[in-house]
């Protein structure tokens, strides 16, 4: 197959059975560390992972393709992200969905071929050089293009000071929503109810209500929760939500999601008939900044930012090791009566591992342990330590 042919639906349906699957892994990782509310965009994320997988050989590649769910064949992968994302930009009238990656490269170092070909072509990857010295008008530049891209929900995603000198490669994804409820929530019957937070703390917030027809699944024994969809207008989007049947049943809920592929719950909704149901959600803001290092390494993408391991040499055309230095992933979602906005960016750093002249230091600047030996009873005879001067 042509690196430039579409992929068949088949390898198609693989690929989104593997979204399901890293999105389930990706959200069990991050909801171990925080009792906090979560957002992400998985497919932000994947996009940028994919795009330096394609670059990537050995184990480090084996680590990648297994943790994504991605086919062994890297031709297949390109292609599959080319066809996934002309469905994703495929917008209707009262939907809108836009996904962009972006490659920013040291204008020291030039791309090898091959990989901007294939980011350009497959990912529809824009590539620009910067002068990572000026860390500032670098940061501006890639921060004006989140921010243009997001519709403004997102700004200053990467500070100045993240831009190191040694920085070689900045992989970026911006991804952005906005959708319009098929039926809208009437705002005359928003009103203020009580949330229970945990068994001993409840809230005031104001409760969305409508009482029409959706598709609606309880799943009682395999997950002890309702399922619910709520149409966008005229779209192929829908925002589902898992309800536990219990009010203290969200980290079963998680437990047992573990086992669940997302994607088999959204086909069991899309087969069911609406039935009328008296539905009550509350409006909510969620922005949250997530660093991606110790989650990736957590799913089995170590070697990516091992700077002795990680196989990434057809980025560049050096033969000097490249590695991960910094993941960042930053998110935005607005639910109201109107419909949902979101918003989120991705970013990969890349350093090069650069060969250091040889120094022998011996710096005693710190605490340290020092005895008088003699050679010839091969003994000390004066021990003791420093720790401080006066």
């Amino acid at each position: 197959m042509s690196l430039l042919s579409p992929a068949s639906p088949v390898r198609l349906s693989e690929l989104t059975n593997g979204f399901g699957h890293f999105t389930s892994d990706l959200y069990q990782q991050y909801v171990q560390s925080t009792n906090e509310n979560v957002i992400f965009s998985p497919v932000s994320i994947l996009n940028v992972l994919a795009l330096l997988s394609t670059a990537a050989n050995g184990v480090t590649y084996e680590q990648m393709n297994k943790s994504l769910y991605l086919n062994d064949n890297k031709t297949f992968t390109a292609n599959q992200f080319y066809e996934i994302s002309r469905f994703l930009k495929n917008n209707d009238e009262k939907t809108s969905l836009l996904i962009a990656n972006r490659i920013y490269a040291n204008e020291r170092y030039t791309l090898n071929k091959t990989f901007a070909s294939i980011a350009a072509n497959k990912f529809s990857c824009g590539i620009e050089a910067l002068n990572f010295d000026k860390n500032t008008q670098a940061a501006r530049n890639i921060n004006d293009f989140v921010a243009e891209k997001t519709n403004s929900q997102i700004r200053d995603f990467i500070q100045p000071d993240r831009i190191q000198k040694d920085i070689s490669v900045i992989l970026i994804n911006a991804i952005y929503f906005k959708g319009s409820w098929k039926q809208k929530f009437n705002k005359t019957l928003t009103s203020a109810g009580n949330f229970y937070v945990n068994k001993n703390k409840t809230v005031q917030v104001d409760f969305m209500r409508m009482k029409s027809g959706f598709r609606y699944i309880d799943y009682e024994f395999e997950l002890s929760a309702s399922v619910l969809e709520i149409e966008y207008t005229n779209s192929k989007y829908s925002f589902i939500i898992l309800l536990p049947r219990s009010r203290t049943g969200l980290s079963q809920l998680e437990r047992r999601l573990k086992k669940c592929n997302l994607t088999r719950l959204s086909q069991d909704l899309v087969s069911r008939y609406p039935l009328e149901v008296d539905v009550r959600i509350p409006k909510f803001k969620v922005g949250m900044a997530i660093e991606l290092d110790d989650l990736l390494k957590k799913l089995g993408m170590v070697d990516i930012f091992d700077p002795h391991k990680a196989d990434l040499q057809e980025i560049l055309d050096t033969n000097q090791q490249l590695y991960v230095s910094d993941a960042h992933h930053t998110a935005f979602i607005d639910v109201n009566e109107d419909g949902s906005e979101a918003a989120a960016a991705s970013s990969l750093f890349l350093n090069l591992l650069c060969a250091q002249p040889i120094e022998n230091l011996f710096h005693a600047d710190h605490p340290f342990v020092y005895y008088i030996w003699n050679k010839e009873i091969e003994a000390a005879v004066f021990i003791g330590r420093i720790t401080k001067f006066d």
